[in-house]
């Protein structure tokens, strides 16, 4: 009985480490990208949120929906531009896009401020915004 409840310790270990691992390294691929790229900056001199959705994605309608509030509220502070991931697949890799929708927040100079994967709250994009 011991034995078993060992290797099962030992199996849940192994997963939830190798969860820890892979999570660590998205995270060092997305900062080491967010460090390398450098995009055209916004013609208008203003911010930009790129957003790569899916079709049929709920979450990407929602999103969708966060920013068109957003562009009311604040008008000209940024653009937006909206890619369907499984149409542009190259261009989202470059981003190393896993879900959909995903949010990149491109400051006026091209850099980019931010890579959000999944649905993103409009607080989290303003203060995004705030700090591009």
């Amino acid at each position: 009985m011991t034995d078993r409840l060992l290797i099962l310790v030992l199996i849940f270990g192994g997963i939830a480490a190798g969860g820890l691992l892979m999570r660590t390294y998205n995270r060092r691929r997305r900062d080491a990208i967010i460090e390398s790229m450098r995009l055209e900056p916004s013609a208008a001199g203003q911010a930009r949120i790129l957003t790569f959705y899916g079709p049929s994605c709920d979450a990407c309608d929602r999103q969708k929906s966060v920013l068109a509030d957003l562009e009311r509220a604040y008008p000209g502070r940024f653009s937006s531009e909206f890619r369907d991931a499984t149409v542009d697949y190259d261009y989202a890799q470059q981003f190393g896009l896993t879900v959909v929708p995903t949010t990149v927040v491109i400051g006026s100079s091209g850099s980019i401020a931010a890579i959000n994967s999944g649905f993103t709250s409009r607080t989290a994009l303003e203060a995004q915004l705030d700090a591009a």
